[in-house]
Protein backbone atom coordinates (compact mmCIF):
# COMPACT_ATOMS: atom_id res chain seq x y z
CA UNK A 1 0.00 0.00 0.00
CA UNK A 2 1.36 3.24 -0.95
CA UNK A 3 1.09 6.03 1.77
CA UNK A 4 2.35 9.37 -0.31
CA UNK A 5 2.48 12.60 1.90
CA UNK A 6 2.19 16.34 1.51
CA UNK A 7 2.52 18.76 3.68
CA UNK A 8 0.38 22.30 2.97
CA UNK A 9 -0.40 25.34 4.31
CA UNK A 10 -2.97 28.56 3.02
CA UNK A 11 -2.29 32.18 3.07
CA UNK A 12 -3.46 35.40 1.99
CA UNK A 13 -0.20 37.82 1.23
CA UNK A 14 0.39 39.05 4.87
CA UNK A 15 0.42 35.90 5.80
CA UNK A 16 2.76 33.85 3.14
CA UNK A 17 5.68 34.63 5.30
CA UNK A 18 4.44 32.63 8.34
CA UNK A 19 3.08 29.96 6.24
CA UNK A 20 6.45 29.72 4.35
CA UNK A 21 8.40 29.32 7.41
CA UNK A 22 5.90 27.19 8.94
CA UNK A 23 6.01 24.88 5.94
CA UNK A 24 10.18 24.97 6.06
CA UNK A 25 10.46 24.12 9.28
CA UNK A 26 9.26 20.49 8.51
CA UNK A 27 10.64 20.55 4.94
CA UNK A 28 13.84 20.82 6.31
CA UNK A 29 13.59 17.62 8.11
CA UNK A 30 11.60 15.64 5.18
CA UNK A 31 12.58 17.21 1.68
CA UNK A 32 11.74 13.67 0.17
CA UNK A 33 8.02 14.79 1.10
CA UNK A 34 5.88 17.12 -1.04
CA UNK A 35 4.94 21.11 0.41
CA UNK A 36 2.01 23.33 -0.80
CA UNK A 37 0.52 26.74 -0.57
CA UNK A 38 -3.28 27.62 -1.04
CA UNK A 39 -4.30 31.49 -2.04
CA UNK A 40 -5.42 33.35 -4.65
CA UNK A 41 -1.98 33.84 -6.95
CA UNK A 42 -3.06 37.20 -8.50
CA UNK A 43 -3.22 38.32 -4.69
CA UNK A 44 0.62 37.66 -4.13
CA UNK A 45 3.22 40.55 -4.24
CA UNK A 46 6.43 39.74 -6.24
CA UNK A 47 8.44 39.66 -2.96
CA UNK A 48 5.84 36.73 -1.87
CA UNK A 49 6.21 34.72 -5.11
CA UNK A 50 9.93 34.96 -4.69
CA UNK A 51 10.20 33.52 -0.68
CA UNK A 52 7.72 30.49 -1.81
CA UNK A 53 9.95 29.72 -5.39
CA UNK A 54 13.29 30.05 -2.58
CA UNK A 55 12.13 26.93 -0.84
CA UNK A 56 10.00 25.23 -4.07
CA UNK A 57 6.91 24.98 -2.30
CA UNK A 58 4.13 24.54 -5.27
CA UNK A 59 1.38 27.28 -5.46
CA UNK A 60 -2.33 26.29 -5.86
CA UNK A 61 -4.55 28.54 -6.96
CA UNK A 62 -7.99 29.06 -5.11
CA UNK A 63 -10.49 31.53 -5.29
CA UNK A 64 -13.69 30.62 -2.63
CA UNK A 65 -14.18 34.59 -1.46
CA UNK A 66 -17.60 34.38 -2.97
CA UNK A 67 -18.44 31.34 -1.26
CA UNK A 68 -17.84 32.45 2.77
CA UNK A 69 -19.05 35.91 3.03
CA UNK A 70 -19.16 35.61 6.53
CA UNK A 71 -22.19 37.10 8.72
CA UNK A 72 -23.10 37.45 12.44
CA UNK A 73 -20.25 38.52 15.42
CA UNK A 74 -17.15 37.35 13.30
CA UNK A 75 -17.87 38.92 9.94
CA UNK A 76 -14.73 39.97 8.19
CA UNK A 77 -12.58 38.82 11.84
CA UNK A 78 -10.37 36.79 9.56
CA UNK A 79 -9.49 36.32 6.09
CA UNK A 80 -10.99 34.42 3.65
CA UNK A 81 -8.48 31.95 3.14
CA UNK A 82 -9.09 30.59 6.78
CA UNK A 83 -11.95 28.31 4.70
CA UNK A 84 -9.17 27.08 2.39
CA UNK A 85 -7.38 24.06 4.56
CA UNK A 86 -11.00 22.21 3.98
CA UNK A 87 -10.35 22.26 0.11
CA UNK A 88 -7.00 20.94 0.27
CA UNK A 89 -7.10 17.08 0.65
CA UNK A 90 -9.59 17.02 -2.15
CA UNK A 91 -7.24 18.97 -4.56
CA UNK A 92 -4.31 16.94 -3.02
CA UNK A 93 -5.81 13.70 -3.88
CA UNK A 94 -6.42 14.47 -7.44
CA UNK A 95 -2.28 15.40 -7.34
CA UNK A 96 -2.21 11.59 -6.23
CA UNK A 97 -1.23 12.30 -2.65
CA UNK A 98 -3.07 9.87 -0.41
CA UNK A 99 -2.59 11.97 2.98
CA UNK A 100 -1.23 15.61 4.05
CA UNK A 101 -0.82 17.35 6.97
CA UNK A 102 -2.05 20.44 7.49
CA UNK A 103 -0.33 23.17 9.46
CA UNK A 104 -1.21 26.70 10.30
CA UNK A 105 1.55 29.59 10.10
CA UNK A 106 1.64 29.63 13.67
CA UNK A 107 2.74 25.66 13.43
CA UNK A 108 6.38 24.66 14.08
CA UNK A 109 7.98 21.58 13.28
CA UNK A 110 10.88 21.41 16.45
CA UNK A 111 12.10 18.11 15.73
CA UNK A 112 11.75 15.09 12.82
CA UNK A 113 8.31 12.89 12.83
CA UNK A 114 9.00 9.15 13.04
CA UNK A 115 8.15 8.13 9.38
CA UNK A 116 7.13 4.74 9.98
CA UNK A 117 5.24 5.49 12.59
CA UNK A 118 3.60 8.98 10.92
CA UNK A 119 2.70 6.10 8.03
CA UNK A 120 1.05 3.86 10.30
CA UNK A 121 -1.04 6.66 11.71
CA UNK A 122 -2.02 7.54 8.10
CA UNK A 123 -3.08 4.15 7.62
CA UNK A 124 -5.10 3.60 10.23
CA UNK A 125 -6.80 7.21 9.75
CA UNK A 126 -10.26 6.41 8.12
CA UNK A 127 -11.52 10.67 7.92
CA UNK A 128 -8.95 12.04 9.71
CA UNK A 129 -6.80 12.59 12.70
CA UNK A 130 -7.03 15.28 15.45
CA UNK A 131 -6.47 16.21 18.47
CA UNK A 132 -9.82 16.74 20.66
CA UNK A 133 -10.48 20.48 22.58
CA UNK A 134 -14.16 19.56 23.30
CA UNK A 135 -17.22 17.97 22.43
CA UNK A 136 -19.79 19.87 20.16
CA UNK A 137 -22.16 20.46 22.92
CA UNK A 138 -19.18 22.91 24.09
CA UNK A 139 -18.79 24.63 20.50
CA UNK A 140 -22.47 25.13 20.33
CA UNK A 141 -22.21 27.04 23.71
CA UNK A 142 -19.43 29.19 22.07
CA UNK A 143 -21.71 29.74 19.14
CA UNK A 144 -24.93 30.41 21.27
CA UNK A 145 -22.83 33.07 22.64
CA UNK A 146 -21.77 34.77 19.82
CA UNK A 147 -25.74 36.32 19.64
CA UNK A 148 -26.08 35.98 15.87
CA UNK A 149 -28.98 37.33 14.76
CA UNK A 150 -28.72 35.56 11.42
CA UNK A 151 -28.34 32.00 13.03
CA UNK A 152 -28.77 31.58 16.47
CA UNK A 153 -27.19 27.45 16.85
CA UNK A 154 -30.55 26.64 19.72
CA UNK A 155 -30.50 22.87 20.08
CA UNK A 156 -33.99 23.16 18.03
CA UNK A 157 -32.65 25.50 15.08
CA UNK A 158 -29.51 22.70 14.66
CA UNK A 159 -31.16 20.03 14.92
CA UNK A 160 -34.11 21.42 12.26
CA UNK A 161 -32.02 23.14 9.85
CA UNK A 162 -28.39 20.62 10.28
CA UNK A 163 -29.90 17.38 11.54
CA UNK A 164 -27.90 17.62 14.27
CA UNK A 165 -28.90 15.19 17.11
CA UNK A 166 -28.72 15.73 20.90
CA UNK A 167 -27.20 12.41 20.86
CA UNK A 168 -24.23 13.70 18.05
CA UNK A 169 -24.12 17.00 20.16
CA UNK A 170 -22.68 14.84 23.14
CA UNK A 171 -20.92 11.81 21.49
CA UNK A 172 -19.05 14.12 18.61
CA UNK A 173 -16.34 16.43 19.55
CA UNK A 174 -14.13 19.53 18.30
CA UNK A 175 -10.90 19.00 17.00
CA UNK A 176 -7.82 21.56 17.16
CA UNK A 177 -7.69 22.63 13.65
CA UNK A 178 -3.96 23.95 13.59
CA UNK A 179 -2.85 20.30 12.68
CA UNK A 180 -4.69 18.05 11.31
CA UNK A 181 -3.97 14.89 9.61
CA UNK A 182 -6.10 14.34 6.83
CA UNK A 183 -6.72 10.89 4.55
CA UNK A 184 -7.24 12.73 1.19
CA UNK A 185 -9.09 10.31 -0.75
CA UNK A 186 -11.68 9.61 1.91
CA UNK A 187 -12.35 13.30 1.81
CA UNK A 188 -12.71 13.25 -1.73
CA UNK A 189 -14.66 10.49 -1.98
CA UNK A 190 -17.66 12.09 0.73
CA UNK A 191 -16.44 15.73 -1.02
CA UNK A 192 -15.81 17.34 2.45
CA UNK A 193 -15.22 20.50 1.16
CA UNK A 194 -18.57 20.94 -0.73
CA UNK A 195 -20.12 19.81 2.29
CA UNK A 196 -18.68 22.46 4.74
CA UNK A 197 -19.94 25.11 1.85
CA UNK A 198 -23.07 23.88 2.15
CA UNK A 199 -23.45 23.87 5.98
CA UNK A 200 -21.76 27.30 6.00
CA UNK A 201 -24.81 28.81 3.76
CA UNK A 202 -27.57 27.00 6.00
CA UNK A 203 -25.58 28.55 9.15
CA UNK A 204 -26.25 31.75 6.88
CA UNK A 205 -21.88 32.38 6.80
CA UNK A 206 -21.81 32.36 11.04
CA UNK A 207 -18.51 31.44 11.33
CA UNK A 208 -15.28 32.85 12.03
CA UNK A 209 -12.98 30.10 10.87
CA UNK A 210 -12.09 26.08 9.50
CA UNK A 211 -12.42 24.57 12.95
CA UNK A 212 -16.12 24.96 14.03
CA UNK A 213 -17.09 24.48 10.64
CA UNK A 214 -15.46 21.06 10.16
CA UNK A 215 -16.69 20.27 13.49
CA UNK A 216 -20.28 20.21 12.41
CA UNK A 217 -19.12 18.90 9.41
CA UNK A 218 -17.80 16.04 10.83
CA UNK A 219 -20.62 15.43 13.16
CA UNK A 220 -23.43 15.86 10.33
CA UNK A 221 -21.68 13.31 8.31
CA UNK A 222 -20.52 11.04 10.54
CA UNK A 223 -16.82 11.07 9.64
CA UNK A 224 -14.35 9.37 11.38
CA UNK A 225 -11.79 10.95 13.32
CA UNK A 226 -8.88 9.64 15.10
CA UNK A 227 -7.53 11.35 17.94
CA UNK A 228 -3.79 11.72 18.76
CA UNK A 229 -1.52 12.91 21.13
CA UNK A 230 -0.05 16.19 22.14
CA UNK A 231 3.04 15.10 20.55
CA UNK A 232 1.50 15.50 16.83
CA UNK A 233 -0.28 18.73 17.78
CA UNK A 234 1.48 20.27 20.98
CA UNK A 235 -0.17 23.30 22.49
CA UNK A 236 0.85 24.05 25.60
CA UNK A 237 -2.09 22.36 27.43
CA UNK A 238 -3.58 25.56 26.61
CA UNK A 239 -6.56 24.31 24.75
CA UNK A 240 -6.92 20.92 25.43
CA UNK A 241 -9.13 18.76 27.89
CA UNK A 242 -6.52 16.62 29.40
CA UNK A 243 -2.68 17.04 30.30
CA UNK A 244 -0.04 14.46 29.04
CA UNK A 245 1.55 14.42 32.97
CA UNK A 246 4.69 12.23 31.53
CA UNK A 247 5.28 14.74 28.87
CA UNK A 248 4.93 17.52 31.27
CA UNK A 249 7.13 16.20 34.06
CA UNK A 250 9.88 15.39 30.94
CA UNK A 251 9.61 19.28 30.17
CA UNK A 252 9.94 20.20 34.11
CA UNK A 253 13.55 18.40 33.93
CA UNK A 254 14.45 20.56 30.69
CA UNK A 255 13.62 17.52 28.35
CA UNK A 256 12.17 18.99 25.18
CA UNK A 257 12.43 15.94 22.95
CA UNK A 258 9.69 14.13 21.63
CA UNK A 259 7.29 16.88 20.05
CA UNK A 260 6.42 16.61 16.18
CA UNK A 261 4.30 19.69 15.65
CA UNK A 262 3.86 22.44 18.04
CA UNK A 263 0.93 24.64 17.75
CA UNK A 264 1.68 28.39 19.20
CA UNK A 265 -2.14 29.14 19.60
CA UNK A 266 -2.22 31.76 22.06
CA UNK A 267 1.42 32.55 22.27
CA UNK A 268 2.73 33.52 18.96
CA UNK A 269 6.22 33.30 18.57
CA UNK A 270 7.23 36.53 16.48
CA UNK A 271 5.58 39.12 19.32
CA UNK A 272 6.19 39.24 22.43
CA UNK A 273 5.73 36.40 25.03
CA UNK A 274 3.36 37.79 27.50
CA UNK A 275 3.28 35.07 29.98
CA UNK A 276 6.28 33.19 29.71
CA UNK A 277 7.39 29.71 30.97
CA UNK A 278 10.44 27.60 30.65
CA UNK A 279 8.57 25.62 27.87
CA UNK A 280 7.54 28.19 26.10
CA UNK A 281 10.51 30.47 25.84
CA UNK A 282 12.24 27.23 24.81
CA UNK A 283 9.92 26.50 21.80
CA UNK A 284 10.02 30.19 20.89
CA UNK A 285 13.70 30.70 21.12
CA UNK A 286 14.02 27.74 18.80
CA UNK A 287 10.98 29.14 16.39
CA UNK A 288 13.54 32.27 16.41
CA UNK A 289 16.46 30.51 15.70
CA UNK A 290 15.22 28.79 13.06
CA UNK A 291 13.56 31.63 11.08
CA UNK A 292 17.02 33.72 11.50
CA UNK A 293 18.77 30.93 10.44
CA UNK A 294 16.75 30.46 6.92
CA UNK A 295 15.84 34.26 6.39
CA UNK A 296 19.26 35.83 8.21
CA UNK A 297 18.90 39.69 7.41
CA UNK A 298 15.62 39.88 6.44
CA UNK A 299 14.01 37.90 8.95
CA UNK A 300 13.19 41.32 11.09
CA UNK A 301 12.03 42.68 8.09
CA UNK A 302 8.95 39.94 8.22
CA UNK A 303 9.00 38.99 11.56
CA UNK A 304 8.65 41.69 14.54
CA UNK A 305 10.30 39.80 17.37
CA UNK A 306 13.05 37.46 16.43
CA UNK A 307 15.65 37.82 19.17
CA UNK A 308 15.82 35.08 21.89
CA UNK A 309 14.59 35.26 25.09
CA UNK A 310 16.37 35.15 28.10
CA UNK A 311 15.89 31.54 30.08
CA UNK A 312 13.63 32.06 33.82
CA UNK A 313 13.50 29.81 36.82
CA UNK A 314 10.64 27.45 37.71
CA UNK A 315 9.44 24.67 39.90
CA UNK A 316 8.62 21.48 38.03
CA UNK A 317 4.85 21.90 39.56
CA UNK A 318 4.66 25.24 37.62
CA UNK A 319 5.76 23.89 34.28
CA UNK A 320 2.26 23.62 32.56
CA UNK A 321 3.36 24.80 29.12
Amino acid sequence: MTCSIAFYAVANDAYVPTAVMALRSFQRWHPELAYFLLGTIKTFSPQSHELIRRYGIELIDVDEAGRFITQGTNKDRYPVEVFYPLKAPELLAERGYDYSIEVDGDVFGPEPFDIPRLKSLFKRTKGYAARPVGSLARTLMHKRQELNEEFDFSPKTVAVTLGLTRRKIWRRYEAQAGIIYWNNTAMAKISLFEKCVEIFRKCHGCFEADQDLLAFATAIHDIPVRKIGHPYNFGFFEDSPWVDHRMQRRFGRGQFAGVYALHFVFAKPWAVLEQPTPVKIHFVNAWRDFVCHELGADAGRFFREVQPIGVIEETVDQVTG
